[in-house]
């Protein structure tokens, strides 16, 4: 998940790309993973560029 919010944090990627580049077929599956893991969509980290340690 580190490398997920990292690539998620450029800003150059999608969050289905992510998703797949760290072993999720189902981008849904992958964000509720993220949220669990870190408090915040996957997508506060590429619209807002916020790190999770931001919260």
């Amino acid at each position: 998940m580190e490398s997920a919010e990292q690539l998620l944090h450029q800003g150059n990627i999608t969050i289905v790309e992510v998703a797949h580049r760290v072993g999720y077929s189902e981008p849904r599956r992958f964000a509720g993973a993220f949220k669990c893991r870190f408090g915040i969509m996957p997508s506060g980290c590429l619209f807002a560029r916020k790190s999770v340690s931001d919260r």
